[in-house]
């Protein structure tokens, strides 16, 4: 997912799966770290893999939500 389309494909997830969602995968699609604090808000999510991620800040970040 390229950065011009995080934020239709963050849209189209918190709409459609916001409820069901428990586990995601984006370490193939670079996700800005933007839309993946909208998409750690999810209230199922339990895992949300992202390797990518190098700064420590952004890490914390993510797991603090």
């Amino acid at each position: 997912i390229k950065s011009s389309n995080d934020l239709n494909s963050v849209t189209m997830i918190l709409h459609h799966l916001k409820q069901t969602l428990e586990e995601l995968n984006v370490n193939d699609n670079k996700i800005n770290f933007e839309s993946l604090i909208q998409l750690k808000s999810l209230p199922s999510l339990k895992v949300l893999n992202c390797l990518y991620l190098h700064n420590f800040d952004e890490i914390e970040t993510l797991r603090s939500q």
